[in-house]
């Protein structure tokens, strides 16, 4: 397993538990999946923002605190199924 890049020498996100270069960086998305994770949060922004992003990232870290947790992630339509 080689070691993870740095995010300034990689063009992706390397949360824990996410596979390497699958998610591209965006500071506003952390930004939010920060604040998500210490207090109730509603993200609303237009199609196509990384809305589902956010909500991913967020997935990861309390999966990645609290091993042995689950998540139910849950999508109105099925592309999105298939997108998540």
């Amino acid at each position: 397993m080689s070691p993870r890049a740095s995010p300034a020498e990689s063009r992706y996100m390397a949360p824990p538990l996410v596979r390497d270069d699958t998610i591209g960086p965006r500071e506003c998305q952390r930004e939010m999946g920060e604040d998500a994770l210490t207090a109730n949060t509603l993200v609303v922004l237009p199609t196509d923002s990384g809305k589902t992003v956010v909500a991913e990232l967020v997935a990861v870290k309390l999966l990645h605190r609290h091993r042995g947790s689950k998540i139910l992630f849950m999508a109105p339509t099925k592309p999105l199924v298939l997108q998540h």
